[in-house]
């Protein structure tokens, strides 16, 4: 069986502009044998990466990208990142998020992957996303795994107890010969400077909530240079490269 888990975004608070759409990709099968970390996204400028953990002190680095070991009480104060960017998480039926260390590392050998992996956040969860730019494209990766083999039920987590306008990322895939947690990647442009999605758990069916289903390994942001600007670089790049001819003449 499978364990799996659907993130969806909603608005930021009630009475407020709905929060930007997020565009949330498909789930993705976190471990490659040929490149155990690759699975790390390193578009554009890195923001922010957590690594939820019994032991806060300390950090991984998977890709190049580094994400810091953080506990509850890190998380539901706020996480800082660079630009003024914090993130925050709170239970949402209220009250303190669950921590767990022996989620298991799956296939994973690389001593990283296997920490970021092996331990998580758990309880249905609504994260903010403070001190963004508006206009500025952001992208957004969750890992999720589960490599236990005690499931024997099909585990979800969703937005809604409909799953509506929400994608499922896979814990734990079997009968593949990989046992490994899936991630998702998404992206949104900012139209305010907070954005806030939720993250709710099911088990079996789509009746009723069942908060310990839903579950964060590992989390990252990182924002995307806008196309004009990455053409001024190429511009100015290539007239930079023209005037060195030039002058060498």
């Amino acid at each position: 069986m499978k364990k799996s888990i659907i993130i969806g975004a909603t608005a930021v608070a009630a009475g407020l502009a709905q929060a930007a759409t997020i565009n949330w990709g498909t789930s993705v099968q976190m471990y490659n044998a040929a490149d155990e970390t690759g699975f790390v996204n390193t578009s554009g400028d890195f923001i922010l990466g957590i690594n939820p953990t019994t032991t806060a002190d300390g950090a991984v680095t998977l890709n190049g990208v580094t994400f810091d070991n953080t506990d509850v009480g890190e998380i539901t104060n706020g996480v800082s990142g660079t630009s003024g960017i914090t993130l925050s998480a709170l239970r949402t039926a209220g009250g303190n998020l669950g921590q767990y260390g022996s989620y298991g590392s799956g296939s994973f050998t690389d001593a990283d992957a296997q920490t970021l992996v092996s331990s998580g956040i758990y309880q249905a969860s609504t994260w903010t996303l403070s001190g963004l730019t508006s206009g500025q494209e952001y992208l957004l990766q969750i890992m999720s795994n589960d490599a236990r083999s005690n499931k024997s039920s099909e585990f979800q987590s969703g937005p809604d107890t409909n799953g509506v306008g929400a994608i499922i990322m896979t814990y734990r895939d079997l009968p593949s010969a990989e046992l490994t947690g899936g991630y998702v990647t998404s992206t949104f442009i900012a139209d305010s400077e907070t954005q806030v999605f939720s993250i709710y758990g099911t088990r079996d069916s789509w009746n009723g909530l069942v908060e310990s289903t839903a579950q964060v390994n590992g989390l990252q942001l990182r924002a995307i240079p806008e196309p004009a600007t990455l053409g001024l670089v190429a511009v100015f790049g290539g007239g930079m490269f023209f005037m060195r001819r030039r002058f060498k003449r």
